[in-house]
């Protein structure tokens, strides 16, 4: 697994010290975690194939009449 290395203030280092301790993490697992979850974005390999149409009476109801209001401004 590769390393990364990176600088951070010092009060950031101590309150991820911190977070890591009370999730009894060490601190490269914690980081690696809150880095993990912010790469990984967009919708998991094949959430649409397995997802479309699970729901197969889903309709859309009658659409309300227009409603026709005054103006906003006078």
């Amino acid at each position: 697994m590769p390393q990364l290395n990176f600088y951070v203030p010092q009060s950031t280092a101590d309150e991820l010290k911190r977070r890591a301790k009370v999730r009894k993490l060490p601190v490269s697992r914690y980081i690696a975690e809150i880095v993990s979850k912010d790469v990984k974005t967009g919708w998991p390999p094949g959430y649409f194939e397995s997802t479309f149409g699970s729901i197969p009476d889903l309709e859309r109801p009658e659409q309300w009449p227009y409603e026709e209001r005054g103006p906003i401004f006078d």
